[in-house]
């Protein structure tokens, strides 16, 4: 017994798993970060490596078109644009390299700097410094917890920073920047690049600012809802953009906007396009009010008026006709047409009141 003992082999676990069955772990910052980057085709492609990298897969171009479900030229944009996000890195031996999105981002938060501090930060005292940075702390938390369930993804660290030191945000206003997104259910990094960039175009800087122009906002959100009330539908974002543009750069306010609806009544469907070619108009003419607008309707009105009468007068100089009614010669005929026409009636009369009526006659000739 002891001899067996002695040549016993060593134990192991193993655990069969069936490859339809396995697991394939993605990291969550994908999902947040980089998927709403990507074309369906990239996600697709990325899947697909990540896949076969855990399998240890053999993957060809033709393999890749056919789980991707995708033509070659496809296929190579959806690669450019993964290694332009530096997911996918190809070695010259065409072996497929994935990098862990963790890792990118964590690169890019504590990547080294390479250019020196302004002059006007390097003379900051200590205090100023640590107080401001115990701000922007406080600002990213209170974002975090409000708009992220306190799981705010770690990119959106660099583009808060971006917006403090290139736009020179006030930290009330990058805070009302994402209650703005979250308000208009675009909460994505796309969305609040452009909408800060449109920001500092405007020149917002402090709060003031905003508010300065959160009044405009309002005053357009109000307008074109009570334009979409008149018109009987659901107003779109793209629908305020153009009374945006109403408002603000052509300088109308309602009681032009009202006057130009009434001109609706022409149509069958009356529509915003159809409204802003007539305010777009009036713009171009120079007409920067009630007043104007209405005395210029007059006067157009008086002159198609008159060329009207020049044409009627046209008309009754030529006989009569005008230009577009009775412009052609009246076809002649003889006597002999209408005599052609014309039947006997005195045959026609006795013969019909016989054939018709022949009881009633009957009857009446035995009374």
């Amino acid at each position: 017994m002891k001899d067996d003992k002695k040549y016993m082999p060593d134990m192991k676990a193993e655990r069969h798993e069936l490859p339809l069955f396995a697991l394939c772990s993605l990291p969550a910052i994908f999902i947040d970060v980089y998927l709403p980057q990507l074309s369906g085709y990239a996600v697709k492609l990325y899947l697909v490596l990540l896949r076969a990298s855990e399998q240890g897969d053999r993957l060809t171009e033709e393999v890749l078109r056919h789980r991707c479900h995708c033509s070659q030229e496809q296929l190579d944009q959806a690669k450019r644009q993964l290694q332009d996000k530096e997911l996918v890195f190809i070695d010259p031996l065409g072996v497929y390299r994935l990098r862990d999105p963790r890792e990118i981002e964590l690169a890019k938060l504590y990547r080294r700097r390479t250019s020196p501090e302004p002059a006007h930060r390097v003379n900051d005292s200590n205090d100023s410094n640590n107080a401001l940075a115990k701000q922007r702390e406080l600002l990213v938390k209170n974002i975090s917890d409000r708009y992220f369930n306190g799981m705010m993804s770690p990119t959106w660290y660099n583009d808060i920073d971006n917006m403090l030191n290139e736009y020179h945000f006030e930290l009330p206003v990058v805070y009302s920047l994402f209650s703005e997104a979250h308000r208009r259910n675009a909460l994505n990094r796309n969305y609040i690049k452009e909408m800060a960039l449109d920001w500092h175009r405007k020149g917002i800087v402090t709060y003031t600012d905003l508010a300065r122009e959160s009044e405009k906002w309002y005053k357009t959100r109000t307008i074109t809802y009570q334009i979409g009330k008149m018109l009987r539908r659901q107003m779109t974002a793209f629908d305020e953009s153009i009374v945006d543009r109403w408002l603000n750069e052509f300088g109308y306010d309602m009681t032009v906007i009202e006057l130009a609806m009434s001109k609706t009544t022409a149509i069958q469907q009356p529509n915003l396009k159809y409204i802003d070619s007539i305010l777009k108009n009036w713009y171009e003419k120079g007409l920067k009010d009630r007043d104007a607008v209405e005395a210029y309707e007059i006067k157009r009105k008086e002159e198609r008026n008159r060329q009207r009468r020049q044409t009627d007068r046209r008309g009754r100089s030529r006989g009569g006709r005008s230009d577009n009614v009775g412009n052609f010669d009246q076809r002649q005929y003889s006597e002999t047409f209408f005599d052609s026409l014309v039947a006997d009636i005195d045959e026609l009369v006795p013969q019909t009141e016989v054939e018709t009526f022949p009881e009633e006659n009957q009857r009446g000739d035995d009374k």
